[in-house]
């Protein structure tokens, strides 16, 4: 039963027009220091804490959607626990047609999150292919380079599949060596607020960390999109910004739900976490004045 119906996801997603099959094409037309923008959301997680229904994640989720279709980013990056159970049919239909309603010409990318994996392995990750069709992507715009990498291997310790994956990295970071900035996003934090903090859910166990924060200053990175916290968090490491972003979603503790507005100038980028009903879209330099 289960094949049968990771087979008419497939097809499905096929028919769609937001086909899932491959991440999107994004054709870089800006000139280097052009600025512009683009959207982060995370953690929809549909079906958390709702005793087995989605209404109060699609109302959260429709409002960032309808946030996005206003701003016009030049793309959105969705990084992972689009729902709270990957055996849910109702959980990933709901957001399948929610993130359809996102406008046709804004890309959005998908990274998984644990929530849409389960415990990492090659049967999971297949599942999880066949409805999303990557757990992985690497794109040019606006002379910068975007790499989105799957934490679930990394955090479950799943050696294969992260030295496979890093090896991916490597070479996506050695072939943007001549972009003027090399950003990275994934689920679960390396970091959240300090470099020796303890291990916990959300943040990489120390190997890891020394792993990829060693590799991402030799590439020069700069910036490190997260998720999984269901809160906001920032950390700064060995000149590497660590940023995660609070939640589409239901949030925890004393945050709310929003999406990170992320501004890239010639000079600068700026992230500002803001809730859909006061998102607004960025004053860009070259903009008409209309004060």
């Amino acid at each position: 039963m289960k094949c049968l119906y990771i087979l008419l996801v497939s097809v499905l997603c096929a028919l769609s027009p937001r086909a899932f099959a491959q991440p999107p094409r994004l054709a870089d037309t800006l000139a280097p220091g052009t600025p512009f923008f683009f959207v982060q959301i995370s953690d929809p997680q549909l079906g958390f804490r709702e005793e087995g229904g989605v209404a109060e994640g699609e109302r959260l989720l429709r409002e960032t959607v309808a946030a996005i279709n206003l701003l016009c980013p030049s793309f959105v990056i969705v990084t992972g626990d689009m729902v709270n159970n990957p055996d849910d049919e109702a959980q990933f239909a709901a957001y399948r047609r929610l993130i359809d309603s996102i406008r046709p010409d804004v890309p959005v990318f998908h990274l998984p999150g644990n929530h849409d994996m389960g415990k990492f392995s090659e049967s999971r990750l297949r599942d999880y292919l066949a409805r999303y069709g990557y757990d992985r992507f690497s794109f040019r715009f606006g002379g910068c380079a975007f790499l989105g990498i799957d934490s679930c291997p990394i955090k479950d310790g799943v050696s294969a599949a992260e030295e496979s994956q890093y090896d991916w990295l490597c070479a996506q970071l050695e072939a943007a060596k001549e972009c003027r900035e090399r950003i990275l996003f994934l689920h679960c934090p390396i970091i959240l607020t300090e470099r020796h903090e303890p291990e916990t859910y959300s943040n990489f166990p120390e190997p890891m960390r020394r792993r990829y924060i060693s590799l991402l200053k030799r590439y020069a990175v700069r910036y490190v999109f997260a998720g999984h916290l269901h809160n906001t968090a920032q950390a700064e490491t060995e000149g590497i910004r660590m940023i995660t972003c609070g939640p589409s979603g239901r949030p925890l503790g004393t945050g709310y739900s929003g999406m990170n507005i992320i501004t890239v100038t010639a000079d600068t980028i700026d992230v500002q976490y803001v809730r859909p009903s006061e998102a607004r879209r960025p004053f860009l330099p070259g903009d008409p004045d209309v004060r």
